[in-house]
């Protein structure tokens, strides 16, 4: 017979296992992006799987940033998985006892040296981005950093990925 606290114990498990997983079994109807090379051209998932030809490179290319609206198109397996195994040991009725080993030692040694280098200046001047600094995105386009925040739908993406 197994116990009912166990038996919820594992039903609780499975749920939570499955619950970060929900919603992610279809494409997000609503959801569209635009494209790296162009940012004025909004796109749904389905465009990510329109063309045989270019399917391997849209998916490449544009599931990383969006393959949590997108599932269906970009192949995404969730992979949190439920329990596979029961508890090995049942607990125990009573409470372990109380620990037996006395506090350790207090600290021998005294405190550290002071750092023996000194602190560089402050900053001279407010932070900016670099007017001069380039590089190449994933389509192989030359960019700098105000690519990055040119379009604000693709901001947030694309600063958690360049910088």
């Amino acid at each position: 017979m197994i116990p009912l606290l166990f038996f919820s114990l594992v039903v609780l498990l499975f749920q939570d296992a499955n619950a970060s997983c929900k919603g992610l079994d279809m494409d997000d109807p609503n959801y569209q992006f635009t494209l790296f090379h162009d940012n004025k051209t909004l796109v749904k998932c389905s465009w990510l799987t329109e063309n045989d030809d270019k399917l391997s490179n849209r998916k490449t290319t544009y599931c990383p940033y969006v393959e949590l609206h997108c599932p269906i198109s970009c192949d995404y397996v969730c992979t949190t998985k439920a329990p596979i195994q029961t508890p090995t040991s049942r607990p125990s009725s009573m409470p372990s006892t109380s620990p037996t080993k006395l506090p350790t030692i207090s600290p021998t040694k005294g405190p550290t040296k002071f750092p023996s280098k000194a602190p560089t200046n402050a900053p001279t001047g407010p932070c900016a981005d670099s007017s001069t600094y380039e590089w190449t995105n994933d389509l192989g386009n030359t960019v700098d950093c105000a690519w990055l925040t040119k379009n604000s739908k693709q901001s947030r993406q694309r600063i958690e990925r360049w910088c």
